[in-house]
């Protein structure tokens, strides 16, 4: 059964070192899926300078993150979030697709 695990920490506090050397144990079963890595896919850059972006570009993450992490686990493998997850409801939503 695969599994998510999902960080939850402040910038800076090495949420994504460890989900970087996380993946690198096992690279063939293990993905790593970051909100700030799918907002350069869909921007070329970070877009937070950008305000007239981020409402639009927000939800356009989330679809592809919450998608992403749905593929990754039916296919079999262990997945990692390791966006800063502060916010409670942000979790349980996270928590949701994994028990889908």
């Amino acid at each position: 059964m695969s599994r998510l695990l999902i960080t939850r920490g402040l910038p800076g506090s090495g949420k994504t070192w460890f989900a970087e050397r996380w993946v690198a144990e096992d690279p063939r079963n293990r993905k790593r899926v970051n909100r700030d890595d799918i907002g350069v896919q869909l921007h070329g850059r970070r877009f937070y300078d950008r305000p007239d972006l981020f409402q639009d570009t927000e939800k356009a993450i989330t679809v592809a993150q919450h998608a992403q992490i749905a593929e990754f686990l039916r296919r079999g493998w262990d997945v990692i979030c390791d966006d800063t997850n502060l916010v409670r409801r942000t979790a349980r939503d996270l928590r949701a697709i994994a028990l889908r």
